[in-house]
């Protein structure tokens, strides 16, 4: 299929009744899933990538195959995997197997359809070393998360660099809008350290220091892009509405012809004048597009405070919890500044508030409160003067109105006895809509959180004398 013929089903592409009808068949592997207009299915598990015009893929499960499957491997001391096959019940095979067709099928994909293929960038991850036997372990072959790409040279190329920050993004390449829309969830993890040495690669982002972070490289008609992936594995419905908006300019996008140097002679009227126009369109898109990337963020915030009333885990439930304090006046620290394992960790003046996040499907346990009580305990020896909370969204499946208590009574014991302040996330959301209410009002953030600093029990909003009328 030609790019022109990809336009053209593109186009197509309508909306009735507020559903998508996509022309162009778009598979996403071992990401986004659930995500509109994208079928989703696992490496190992998917049809023919040759059924599809596009594929998004996130390669940073591919190695779960063999890192699970211990059972038939041998790790040895010095950390390497090993798979012999007179050992490991045809599990290499398999894996080399699925590799070798994968790798097919992306060269077809690319090279009749002139298709897309979208790779999150991450490290080449751990390797699993494959020889036939013992004793011929001097003859092996490697396969790692990039051993399906018809490319797998440029992997040579990768070095390892974590970072956030993104410096300079190609203004006319279709995948900007990525980085605008997603620029705060982004976490790069590998850059090109020769772009040079890579045949045809075209910068699309460098991070701070002039790295490239994402790129394009040609494939026949068709072309890989590579780019940083989302931090966060709650947003996949936006990430997808945003790489699909950014395919759709791709089909658009044609690469420029090499002009002449001498060409620069031969300018036709009123050119000067449409390149002054181009530029101040150019200023006014930059500005709706940060304008635009503000308001996204904000939506991205109040959809992160909403995860109070139905997320649990480490990925789920603890950052909206560290959003909702910070909105509440606290000086909350990202994991990241401390090297203890505290779900929350306040610092306000000397006192140092260690908290513990959990959510349930039914009532919060005592466990939560055992782990709080040892941390604690061990601030405290240390000289350190700490207020413990226990943060719960017990019942976590149900609408917060039909809640009963969302903690044991275990948990309600031991807290009270240590005089450790309790609060179940549905309070910690009303909480924050009520000063989001009434954001002039300096006041209302002030009384909830000095009632939250005083709390020995269990806080409750409606136990406030606010000043205002609607404390919900």
């Amino acid at each position: 299929m030609s790019i022109s013929k990809q336009l053209v089903l593109l186009q197509m592409a309508m909306v009735v009744n507020d559903e998508k009808i996509m022309k162009i068949r778009i598979l996403s592997v071992d990401c986004l899933k659930g995500a509109s207009g994208i079928e989703f299915h696992s490496f190992y598990g998917a049809m023919s990538f040759v059924d599809y015009d596009v594929l998004i893929i996130d390669p940073e499960h591919i190695p779960y195959r063999w890192l699970l499957d211990t059972a038939f491997l041998k790790r040895y001391p010095n950390n390497t995997i090993w798979a012999y096959a007179d050992y490991d019940n045809g599990l290499s095979y398999e894996l080399k197997g699925s590799m070798a067709r994968r790798d097919r099928e992306t060269r077809l994909l690319l090279m009749k359809t002139a298709g897309i293929v979208l790779c999150f960038l991450r490290n080449r991850g751990e390797l699993l070393y494959c020889a036939q036997n013992t004793n011929s372990a001097k003859n092996y072959s490697t396969l790692h998360r990039y051993s399906w790409l018809p490319v797998r040279n440029i992997v040579n190329d990768f070095e390892k660099r974590e970072g956030k920050l993104v410096g300079e993004v190609t203004k006319t390449h279709p995948f900007r809008q990525y980085f605008l829309a997603l620029q705060d969830e982004l976490r790069y993890e590998v850059i090109i350290n020769t772009e040079n040495a890579i045949e045809g690669l075209k910068t699309i982002a460098r991070n701070k220091v002039g790295e490239v972070i994402a790129f394009e490289l040609p494939f026949g008609p068709g072309r890989f892009i590579f780019l940083p992936p989302p931090s966060s594995k709650s947003a996949d419905k936006k990430i997808a509405a945003v790489l699909i908006d950014c395919i759709r300019k791709s089909l658009e996008w044609s690469i420029p012809i090499d002009k002449p140097v001498w060409m620069k002679q031969y300018g036709l009227p009123g050119e000067e004048n449409m390149q002054v126009e181009l530029k101040k369109i150019d200023e006014e898109l930059r500005y709706v597009d940060e304008k635009r990337a503000t308001v996204q963020r904000k939506i991205d915030e109040s959809e992160l405070v909403k995860g109070l009333l139905y997320e649990s885990g480490k990925y789920g439930l603890e950052p909206p919890v560290r959003k909702a304090f910070r909105i509440l006046g606290f000086h909350v620290l990202e994991p990241e500044k401390y090297q203890e394992d505290y779900d929350l960790f306040i610092k306000e003046g000397n006192l140092l508030i260690i908290g513990e996040i959990e959510g349930a499907e039914k009532q919060v346990d005592v466990q939560k409160y055992r782990q709080l009580l040892d941390y604690v305990t061990d601030a405290t020896l240390k000289g350190e003067k700490c207020k413990g909370i226990l943060i719960g969204n017990g019942y976590k499946n149900m609408e917060p109105s039909q809640r009963s208590e969302q903690f044991t009574e275990h948990a309600i014991r031991g807290c009270e006895s240590q005089k450790y302040c309790r609060i179940a996330t549905p309070e910690l959301y009303k909480a924050v809509k009520t000063i989001l209410a009434n954001p002039d009002n300096e006041e209302i953030k002030k009384t909830i959180k000095k009632k939250i600093l005083s709390c020995e029990s269990e806080f409750k909003l409606s136990s406030l004398q606010l000043p205002v009328n609607d404390k919900r």
